[in-house]
């Protein structure tokens, strides 16, 4: 991954962790309910840009790196559908 997106990454993973924080502080201290679920769909709002600009980043470095050196397109197509199979099942 390129300098600037690796920035990118981490930045995205620390609000994360800011917003975790938060929505442990707010079980701790009862917090209302909405609260908690807007919290948390906050949350899950970030991981999947976070998973947005990961995937974005293989394809863009890693498989265009393996396309370009002719490297065996049955292990790109698996490791693209494992991706895939798996983001359909956390939808």
């Amino acid at each position: 991954m390129k300098q600037d997106a690796t920035k990118r990454a981490i930045h995205r993973v620390r609000i994360l962790k800011g917003l975790m924080g938060k929505l442990e502080a707010g079980i701790q201290d009862k917090s209302y309910c909405v609260d908690l679920l807007n919290q948390s769909l906050a949350i899950q709002k970030a991981l999947k840009s976070l998973d947005a600009h990961l995937l974005d980043q293989h394809l863009n470095s890693c498989v265009k790196s393996h396309m370009t050196k002719g490297s065996k397109s049955e292990h790109l197509r698996e490791e693209l559908l494992k991706i895939y199979k798996l983001s359909r099942k956390n939808s």
